[in-house]
């Protein structure tokens, strides 16, 4: 069995395919100092269809030094604890008859992985729980992602999207959630993706957050330099060439608590996106997209070009009217008249770069290049 388990946790890494996310992951949930890293909530059809899978990605996460505990409502929380009841991995605690905080003391069994059992429906369990013991819930159910009303699976939605009807309870609980303690974590994955919700910036389901607020500045003295430098250097990796980067840009896009933004810069009337970063901590989030729309708020000419290399060119091709792809670069454009795209991609296959070589450590990608 130790043989299995390693060599299965070693094609889960594989299948990740990016271990500086991982090791990223590792280190901020090791860091926290809530209680439990994670409250995993699984719905009764995930343990009845793949209880095993669920203990087995409970295991690995256990094997890292992460110990999130597992909640269990009403009214199937006697049929889903049968699930746990014989494994030495955990310890099952009734929630309203013991302090769960002194029981683990007094128990000794900080190394094994918390079962809640509670008597009360799911959002009374959870208001008794969050945040007091943890700031990170994890929906696990055998439908997966949240969905549209088309049924499309939604990476990620804000309180007051519109959902699939039988979506909405779900999407309503989090809501409340979110309005009590806005600094929540909430997604919503299946049992087969639990690992990879939980250990890429991608994920593998769906987000539930509140709205970011964008504000829009047209002078570099109304921005917090220090902050969006210190933002667009974590996320390229590398220090700006030019201290004087700013003087060229005429239109902010930042996120109010500084998490990403876009710069933009003017040609000939147009404007050209400089730079599109997003913070390491609100990557697979939607902030990105949330930036986006608000550039796009504004119309006219736009344009922008990104490294051949870069992993998100497919969702630059859907945002872009045409692209060009170079040796180096790829330059994407959006409502550019025809007879201006030459010049743009010449204006942009010239530009100088804006970033040293000197390379900061590596962090997870995401949207972010230029």
């Amino acid at each position: 069995m130790e043989m299995f388990f390693d060599d299965a946790f070693t094609l889960f890494l594989q299948s990740i395919g990016r271990t500086e996310e991982i090791d990223f992951y590792l280190k901020k949930f090791r860091q926290d100092s809530s209680r439990y890293f994670a409250l995993i909530v699984p719905d009764v059809e995930s343990l009845r269809e793949a209880p095993e899978l669920l203990r087995t990605h409970l295991n690995f996460l256990s094997r890292l030094g992460l110990f999130p505990a597992v909640l269990l409502s009403e009214p199937f929380a006697e049929e889903c604890a049968e699930v746990f009841a014989s494994e030495r991995l955990f310890r099952i605690y009734h929630l309203e008859k013991e302090n769960i905080v002194s029981s683990m003391a007094e128990s000794g069994t900080g190394r094994k992985i918390s079962v809640l059992r509670s008597e009360k429906s799911l959002p009374s369990a959870l208001g008794r729980l969050v945040p007091s013991l943890t700031r990170r819930i994890q929906f696990v159910r055998l439908a997966g992602a949240i969905r549209s009303p088309a049924k499309e699976p939604l990476f990620h939605c804000n309180p007051q999207a519109s959902v699939w009807s039988e979506d909405r309870a779900l999407l309503e609980l989090g809501s409340r959630l979110l309005k009590a303690e806005s600094g929540l974590h909430l997604s919503v994955t299946t049992p087969f993706d639990l690992l990879k919700e939980i250990f890429t910036v991608k994920g593998a389901g769906t987000i539930i957050r509140n709205r970011s607020e964008i504000l829009v500045f047209h002078a570099s003295v109304e921005v917090d330099r220090k902050r969006l430098l210190d933002l667009l250097e974590e996320s390229f990796g590398r220090k700006l060439r030019d201290p004087d980067f700013f003087s060229s840009v005429i239109e902010y896009h930042v996120d109010s608590d500084y998490r990403g933004a876009i710069l933009l810069e003017d040609y000939r009337g147009m404007r050209y996106l400089s730079k599109f970063a997003v913070g390491i901590q609100a990557r697979g989030e939607g902030v990105a997209q949330e930036l986006w729309e608000s550039v796009l708020s504004t119309r006219g000419p736009l344009f922008w070009r990104s490294r051949r290399k870069n992993t998100i060119h497919r969702w630059y091709e859907r945002l872009a009217d045409g692209f060009h792809r170079l040796d180096d670069w790829t330059v994407y454009w959006k409502d550019v008249p025809l007879e201006s795209v030459p010049e743009i991609v010449t204006y942009a296959m010239n530009r100088p770069e804006d970033f040293s070589d000197f390379s900061l450590p590596p962090v997870p990608s995401d949207q972010t290049g230029q």
